[in-house]
């Protein structure tokens, strides 16, 4: 810290960070001491965040500092729309590591829990669960289709939302900054579950889809799967006012000229 300090307030230029939140800027995410934190603080001009909660929380961890702070989305661009299904097959996506703090098991878990329709669950991704939820698979009941894909690259999931019915998009992680897979579900029109942790309350809403609690039930999820189908949700205009790449990064690059 004695020899990082004189080299970060020598640097002439502007000195800006953009804080996402799930390692870099929760506390608690990193066993709750960030190395330098305070030197960072101290020696830049501006911090900038990707979620409104990202900024309430740096402010309250760092009520003096004299930093100039700000909120700008991160977004995506647009790929098109993803058709429902007609054929009464509840099609749901999942995209994300398969590791532990993103939960995945949970969601086959809570699959389980529904008889009334049939489902058919697709998640993108691998990690460290995966074997996990293999042996959980194992046990699937027969209203239960389970497609396991593997990584894709970005291209690939925008062609699979582009060529496959999907109506949900579901995430359970125990910690977000401001999820991009939940950004890209709503700008192709798919309505958005969720676990109420970082600022992913600030995409999920009464137009977007359902907000969990920050550690759900398996129950809890079931039933919000059985909900969202009866919803009248418009996902993608929510995305076009709050998420689109092309308004929100000119905006971005606006506010750093104007510091």
């Amino acid at each position: 810290s004695s020899q990082l300090t004189p080299f970060l307030y020598n640097i002439k230029a502007k000195k800006i960070v953009r804080f996402h939140g799930e390692w870099d800027l929760w506390e608690e995410s990193a066993g709750g001491y960030a190395a330098l934190r305070a030197d960072v603080v101290k020696s830049i001009d501006m911090a900038v965040f990707i979620s409104n909660k990202g900024l309430n929380y740096f402010k309250h961890k760092y009520p003096g500092a004299s930093v100039k702070t700000t909120t700008c989305y991160l977004g995506t661009t647009d790929h098109g729309i993803s058709r429902r299904s007609d054929d009464g097959v509840f099609r749901l996506l999942s995209c994300s590591s398969v590791i532990p703090i993103k939960r995945v098991p949970l969601i086959f878990e809570s699959l389980c829990a529904i008889e009334s329709m049939t489902i058919e669950w697709t998640h993108i991704g691998d990690g460290s669960d995966l074997n996990k939820l293999k042996q959980l698979i194992q046990r699937n009941k027969s209203n239960i289709r389970v497609q396991l894909t593997g990584s894709m690259s970005n291209q690939d999931v925008m062609s699979f939302y582009r060529h496959n019915r999907i109506d949900a998009f579901i995430n359970v992680s125990s910690t977000e900054g401001l999820p991009v897979t939940l950004m890209e579900a709503i700008s192709f029109d798919v309505p958005i579950i969720a676990t109420d942790v970082g600022g992913t309350s600030e995409i999920v809403n009464s137009e977007t889809g359902i907000l969990l609690s920050s550690n759900p039930s398996s129950q809890e999820i079931a039933k919000a799967l059985l909900e969202i189908q009866k919803r009248n949700l418009n996902p993608k205009a929510f995305w076009v006012r709050n998420f689109n790449a092309d308004i929100n990064y000119p905006a971005f690059i606006s506010e750093i000229c104007n510091l």
